[in-house]
């Protein structure tokens, strides 16, 4: 995908031991990089051989980097609405 120009880029991440998540990949790029990987037909071929073989399989989106000043905004827009505690 990095060398087809679908995304930026990628890593592979191996966790210590925990009791839950083993590790991840995290692909890198833009929404609608990210997006056109999911609605792929291969990729969603590869999560249905995936999900076979690997426990609790996920596909979650985040961000990072510069998106995170919006994402934060939202959290902070939410938290004032909140109510203040007694």
């Amino acid at each position: 995908m990095q060398q087809g120009d679908r995304i930026e880029s990628f890593d592979v991440v191996l966790l210590g031991p925990n009791g839950g998540m083993e590790g991840y990949i995290e692909l890198h790029g833009t929404h609608d990089q990210l997006d056109a990987v999911q609605q792929d037909e291969d990729f969603h071929a590869t999560l249905v051989d995936a999900s076979l073989v690997v426990e609790d399989l996920k596909v979650v989106e985040g961000v990072t980097n510069e998106a995170l000043g919006s994402e934060i905004a939202l959290y902070q827009e939410a938290i004032s609405k909140l109510p203040t505690p007694v």
